[in-house]
């Protein structure tokens, strides 16, 4: 049916890293294809999207007062062929995303746009496998508590495993068993 496929050319359109590995967008159907989305924003303008498979890293934006007639498509661009990261700032700036203002909104898009694996774990989504500091403290304000105090205790909780580690080499280079700590002590004096 081809919700997938869609839900990866949507993701293309809202400024994903282009993956030059991906079966769908590199596709030799797409391969030629530019893709326009529009989004009426809160302002209650329209901002139109393009984005072209060929030429991934450059995007044009155009903010109309009313909705495209159709398919008809821009012939001026407000901005055109912006770098990428560029891009990605300024469709933040157009969003004017407030939700979540200590996170940009491509980190709560992930959340909306699911592939079928996604949905194995409710929270942590394929995407953000590894650390869960990179995902935890999103997850913690996205449903309404204070995310950065699950920072905090990751970071601890990081802190906690370095000590353990240097504790474990000294250890090792000292040749010293902790557990003989009262046959040390007799030693030393």
């Amino acid at each position: 049916l081809g919700k997938t496929s869609l839900l990866v050319v949507i993701d293309f359109l809202l400024l994903s890293e282009f993956n030059k590995k991906s079966p769908i967008l590199t596709n030799p159907i797409f391969f030629t294809q530019t893709f326009f989305l529009e989004i009426l924003l809160n302002s209650g303008k329209y901002l139109v999207i393009r984005r072209s498979i060929k030429n991934a890293s450059k995007i044009s934006f155009k903010l109309n007062d009313v909705p495209l007639n159709g398919f008809d498509i821009p012939e001026n661009w407000d901005k055109e062929d912006v770098a990428f990261e560029t891009a990605k700032s300024m469709l933040n700036s157009y969003l004017d995303y407030d939700v979540l203002t200590n996170w940009p909104y491509r980190k709560s898009i992930s959340y909306f746009l699911r592939s079928q694996k996604d949905y194995m774990d409710v929270f942590q989504l394929n995407k953000f496998k590894g650390k869960h500091i990179t995902w935890k403290p999103f997850v913690f304000n996205l449903l309404g508590f204070d995310g950065s105090l699950v920072e905090e205790k990751l970071q601890c909780d990081d802190e906690i495993e370095i000590k353990k580690t240097e504790i474990l080499t000294l250890q090792k280079q000292a040749s010293i068993n902790i557990t003989e700590r009262d046959k040390i002590v007799g030693l030393i004096e």
